[in-house]
């Protein structure tokens, strides 16, 4: 049988965490654009892709086609019919930055966008 603090105690619980995401917005600050990928073939962009969603991309290049996935806030290339596929062993492009270049076929993809607001180091005056 609860009593009346374990009741009080479940109550505050379950208040802090549903009052938890309006303190956590207003300590953060308003939303920032998401980040992006941008695939570009020859220098012209082909996809812009979130980094906030799942998708997988079919991409036509230059003799030949990759296909970009973005998961996790990463894009990679997980098939190419490049001859020696160094763009799926390239690793992900992140919201921290990155590009990947599948040379053969004249894909880039590379960052675009704002993921998160990057901290003042210094002012001078």
């Amino acid at each position: 049988m609860l009593t009346f603090w374990d009741k009080l105690l479940i109550a505050l619980t379950v208040g802090a965490g549903l009052a938890s995401p309006a303190f956590v917005d207003a300590a953060v600050g308003p939303a920032l654009p998401a980040a992006e990928v941008s695939v570009t073939v020859r220098g012209d962009v082909a996809q812009k892709l979130s980094l906030n969603q799942v998708e997988r991309v079919r991409v036509a290049g230059v003799g030949g086609e990759c296909v970009v996935e973005t998961l996790g806030g990463e894009a990679r290339v997980v098939e190419s019919d490049c001859p020696k596929k160094l763009c799926q062993a390239m690793g992900p492009v992140g919201a921290d930055g990155g590009i990947i270049i599948c040379l053969p076929h004249r894909i880039t993809i590379s960052r675009t966008g704002v993921s998160r607001a990057e901290p003042v180091d210094a002012v001078i005056r």
